[in-house]
């Protein structure tokens, strides 16, 4: 198996708690709260990942600013995120959101000059599809 994959699938795993634990905390807490506690948990996170992983070695003025700018970007979403968890099913918010890769591939198209296939193309067109009979 491609290593590309395993992170992949990694990265699946930690994303799922991540969602039900979001889900259950806006259950209990006001939007507001369990931001401010999500933020709690993304700073020890971070601590804990600077330990062990140390400061960052490599600079580019340009991958930087991206880093950043991701970073910046990321939270309101998840804000809005636990909004939407407060009084939606989490089986339709989080299928509903988990559209940004399909944004994203857009936004690849236009900026970086990607190109995606026919068959890609329509898979996204499904996945949009999807959602709406799920929230139907």
């Amino acid at each position: 198996m491609s290593l590309w994959f395993l992170f992949s699938l990694a990265a699946l795993a930690s994303w799922s708690l991540w969602a039900i634990s979001a889900k259950i905390a806006a259950l209990y807490l006001p939007p507001r709260e369990a931001f401010l506690m999500l933020l709690l948990g993304i700073v020890a996170a971070c601590l804990t990942t600077l330990l062990i992983l140390g400061l960052p070695k490599e600079f580019h003025p340009r991958g930087s600013i991206a880093a950043l700018i991701a970073g910046i970007t990321l939270i309101p979403g998840e804000l809005f995120f636990l909004y939407a968890l407060r009084s939606g099913k989490v089986s339709i918010v989080v299928p509903l959101t988990a559209l940004y890769p399909a944004i994203t591939v857009v936004l690849a198209i236009l900026f970086l000059r990607e190109a995606i296939t026919l068959r890609q193309g329509i898979g996204i067109l499904f996945a949009f599809i999807a959602v709406v009979m799920l929230a139907l």
